[in-house]
């Protein structure tokens, strides 16, 4: 993996991952893409938000809106979803 390299990702490769790991998340849970969040989920927006850290940036406007938290372990293979 990436990480076992020892390479640093930079914000924008940051980005770019969590567009591609939302992007496969909407298109193989087959969700509604939105004008308002990034998807929506029986009618209710849902902004959904990826990390390879320790937590997750929410814009002031999302605070108190839903969201699909992703958490990406490169070290260890794993993802969590909550």
């Amino acid at each position: 993996m990436l990480d076992d390299l020892g390479l640093e990702f930079d914000r924008e490769s940051k980005r770019y991952l969590g567009h591609l790991i939302a992007q496969v998340l909407k298109t193989k849970a087959g969700l509604t893409l939105t004008g308002e969040g990034d998807v929506t989920f029986e009618g209710i927006p849902i902004e959904i938000k990826h990390t390879i850290g320790d937590n997750w940036m929410i814009a002031p406007e999302n605070i108190g809106r839903y969201a699909l938290l992703i958490k990406t372990n490169l070290r260890e293979r794993t993802f969590s979803i909550g």
